[in-house]
């Protein structure tokens, strides 16, 4: 017998499975890949329609590329408003002959639903959606406001949604924003993100001359690749430490209460050497330890370098132009505008200054609370439905959706997701398994209910 008005709720999940995965696959059957216009215009009036027959005032507003779906509770005096947020648009299933099954047939096969988007991210905006359908259904009203922003352009980085946010900032007005999006990690756990790293992208190149000079002049002539190669290896030493000066200046140590959250993490070190294929962490990290690096450490990697190795091996020519792509992983409170100058300083003090610089991605780190009421919320809705989770204040994750609106809107923000662990989102044969999927439409009923609670 049920105890309370969730209880009821949770029975009514379990009772509607078939019915949630049947919408979660009328979704995913409608394709979104980001650079498809009259696709994502179509999908975007399919949420539409799943928002308003969940009882939901939705609209779909133009953007300066893709449309975002708009959506409101009938509100409520004196509870709060919770804006939940993530996307419709998905990337290329492409190469589509490596797939088990068409990639958007959304096929139901021992227990997964295989498709593009399965989890990345239409299995978590289902989940948002069929969460208000069952409180609808079952109390006629929910505990809280609810509005959703459905954007259908979080796959590429067009920087418009920034703009449409500030233009609608009346009509997304909210106590606090929730991302539905990704999930669990290797430890069987999905953490709750209430901050979020963030990321100075650069491309650095050098141009030596006018044309590429046979190797037998390169006595005289400047190589490309080596001023490259200079230029990469003196911002990083063997110990994994950034030697740009002043890189750690805003650097902060974990407070009291965010180092006691870290002790208590189901950390597993093994579980992410056997993914990744390796036998330690860099600097011999582990535990808590590995975890503060993750979290505290800012650090720089490289994505990709050329030219070259596409000539024939017997070419005599010396690249006269090269150039890598560089991310700078930041943590609170650094700033990449900074990190930019003091990495054209480096250059400059190490007699690099040819060595040109073009901005790829700039996005600021921003630091969560480890009081965050929503994150308690999340926190306590995770056990009331069995799911494994812990309070992360400053992130792993990169992308600064929720803190950046929370910020826009002057609220705090958090990231919760709900798909598998081995979801394979961005890759063939994208998958949620249906235990994870109605796990997850249970926490965010389970979270609704508990932020209600909280507000009280």
């Amino acid at each position: 017998m049920a105890d309370s008005p969730l209880d009821t709720v949770l029975e009514r999940i379990d009772a509607e499975a078939a019915r949630c995965i049947a919408n979660l696959q009328r979704v995913m059957r409608q394709p979104s890949v980001t650079d498809n216009e009259a696709d994502c215009q179509t999908c975007a009036a399919l949420v539409a329609d799943l928002l308003r027959d969940v009882g939901m005032n939705a609209q779909v507003l133009p953007s300066k590329h893709n449309p975002v779906v708009v959506a409101a509770s009938p509100p409520r005096p004196n509870v709060p408003t919770l804006l939940i947020t993530t996307h419709y648009d998905v990337v290329s299933p492409d190469p589509v002959e490596e797939w088990s099954s068409p990639p958007f047939a959304a096929e139901l096969r021992n227990g997964d639903i295989i498709g593009r988007g399965a989890a990345d991210p239409k299995g978590n905006l289902m989940a948002g959606i069929e969460a208000v359908r069952a409180w609808r259904e079952v109390a006629g009203e929910l505990p809280v406001n609810i509005k959703f922003m459905v954007e259908g352009d979080d796959e590429v980085e067009t920087g418009h949604l920034g703009e449409f946010v500030t233009t609608h900032k009346e009509l997304l007005r909210a106590d606090s924003v929730l991302l539905l999006d990704a999930g669990y990690t290797r430890d069987g756990n999905s953490p709750i993100h209430l901050g979020t790293a963030g990321s100075l992208a650069v491309e650095l190149s050098v141009t030596t001359g006018s044309k590429e000079p046979y190797f037998i002049w390169t006595q005289l002539i400047p190589d490309a690749a080596y001023r490259l190669v200079w230029a990469l290896a003196s911002l990083k030493d063997q110990n994994e430490r950034v030697v740009i000066e002043g890189f750690y200046d805003r650097v902060k140590p974990p407070t009291p209460e965010e180092q006691a959250l870290m002790d208590k993490y189901p950390w597993q070190d093994e579980g992410d050497y056997a993914f990744w294929g390796i036998n330690e962490f860099v600097t011999g990290a582990r535990g808590t330890q590995a975890i503060r690096r993750l979290l505290y450490e800012p650090t720089c990697s490289i994505h990709g370098i050329e030219p070259g190795l596409e000539r024939p091996n017997a070419s005599s020519l010396i690249p006269n132009h090269a150039r890598a792509w560089v991310n700078f992983h930041l943590v609170p409170d650094q700033d990449p505008d900074e990190i930019l100058e003091l990495l054209k300083n480096h250059l400059a003090r190490h007699h690099l200054g040819d060595v040109q610089i073009k901005v790829l991605r700039n996005f600021r780190p921003i630091a969560g609370s480890a009081n965050s009421p929503l994150g308690h919320a999340l926190l306590r809705a995770a056990q009331r439905v069995g799911i494994g989770s812990y309070l992360l204040p400053h992130s792993f994750e990169f992308g600064d959706k929720w803190c950046w609106l929370g910020q826009l809107l002057g609220v705090e923000g958090a990231l919760i997701g709900v798909a598998d662990p081995d979801r394979r989102a961005h890759f063939v044969n994208e998958h949620i398994s249906v235990p994870y999927y109605i796990s997850g439409i249970k926490w965010v009923a389970a979270a609704i209910w508990e932020y209600g609670q909280a507000n009280k």
